[in-house]
């Protein structure tokens, strides 16, 4: 089942800077996993967007919280969608 999460970053844009090569190294490591469909920023780099596969949410959850993003000071899940 595919799960939406919609992210908020933290408006310093230095916290994002630091922590994105980790982010794009963990997400890329779920997608080769078969748990990312997709992701990307919003085009004003204030958020992003992340569709995941998993088979239920507690499963999406713990991969938001293992995301460099949301281990450290960059950003939050903002809305989170299940049933796609």
């Amino acid at each position: 089942m595919k799960f939406a999460a919609i992210v908020v970053y933290t408006p310093d844009a230095a916290i994002i800077a630091r922590a994105r090569p980790a982010h794009r190294e963990y997400l890329a490591g779920l997608q080769q996993q078969g748990k990312l469909v997709i992701s990307g920023p919003f085009s004003d780099d204030r958020g992003g967007l992340l569709v995941y596969e998993a088979e239920t949410p507690a499963q999406v959850e713990k991969l938001i919280a293992d995301d460099p993003f949301a281990t450290g000071e960059s950003s939050y899940p903002g809305r989170f969608a299940r049933g796609m």
